[in-house]
């Protein structure tokens, strides 16, 4: 059985990483919005003639 100081050392660990984790998917989808609105543009420019 876990000695009673590990399991409140296990789960900062596991909130660590999980923020970790989050704020890198965070990033992720950042980046893939900001790259589905250049391709938008693009599209409409092309669309457009430009």
């Amino acid at each position: 059985m876990d000695e009673p100081f590990e399991k409140p050392h296990n789960l900062k660990s596991l909130n660590s990483l999980l923020l970790k984790e989050t704020k890198d998917r965070q990033q992720q989808m950042e980046s893939l919005v900001q790259g589905k609105a250049n391709l938008e543009s693009e599209l409409s420019r092309v669309r457009r003639g430009d």
